[in-house]
């Protein structure tokens, strides 16, 4: 397989509208256990997140922009309020369907969501203290990767972080083989792999960002764009 450049023909079957929705919706079911297995975010939480949660009279605000599931949210939220933190924690995608489910779940009352895209909340002129976004990236076509990124950055109060895969032999071999096994009777597999072809590396990443964000890796096999206000 070529993995030397972008297979930006790909197309992901949940972003199908027609795709099986029994699928679909294992699929954002199965994003929080996968959320939950890579230990990435709770990482990045602690070293990036945390040091900045200095008020604890104060409820900061987070936007997770693509926000699938929900998943990411929640996690986010345990971690903080373990620590004694107050968040005030919105989701956006501009998926219906993605928000639907997320909408019929459970939530902490802290917890929203909302169907739209970044560049239509960046145009309200709102501010988050932080702004997360996971596994998006490489939906973004490359001619608008450049503009997503300034609505990111209008987005931002604070920090903001944006996690994708890296495109890498080994990071495929390695994640079939993970998600044959845990992930079954959803799109996780068959879509993680074709995310991975159409993903970036961090050689890509770093020759494309504005100089106001930095890159870097993390394991396992992904990229952590950060944006510091």
């Amino acid at each position: 397989m070529n993995m030397s450049r972008r297979a930006t023909g790909l197309r992901e079957r949940m972003d199908d509208p027609n795709c099986d929705p029994d699928l679909l919706q294992n699929t954002y079911r199965q994003f929080d256990r996968l959320n939950h297995l890579l230990p990435g975010w709770r990482r990045v939480y602690v070293s990036l997140i945390r040091p900045l949660l200095t008020d604890r009279n104060r409820r900061y605000s987070v936007l997770d922009i693509g926000c699938g599931g929900g998943g990411l949210l929640r996690e986010v939220h345990g971690w903080a309020a373990r620590d004694g933190h107050r968040l005030s924690l919105l989701g956006i995608d501009e998926d219906p369907r993605a928000v639907a489910f997320s909408a019929a779940r459970q939530w902490p009352e802290e917890i929203s969501f909302v169907h739209t895209g970044s560049g239509a909340m960046a145009q309200t002129g709102k501010l988050f203290d932080f702004v997360i976004c996971n596994h998006v990236l490489h939906h973004v076509p490359e001619e608008s990767f450049s503009s997503f990124l300034d609505d990111v950055g209008a987005l931002t109060r604070n920090l903001a972080l944006i996690c994708d895969p890296l495109r890498s032999r080994c990071g495929y071999a390695l994640f079939g083989c993970f998600a044959s096994v845990l992930f079954r009777r959803s799109f996780i597999r068959e879509d993680g792999l074709l995310s991975i072809r159409r993903s970036y590396t961090l050689a890509e990443l770093r020759a494309t960002m504005p100089p106001a964000w930095s890159v870097r890796s993390l394991a396992p096999f992904r990229a952590l764009l950060v944006l510091r206000k």
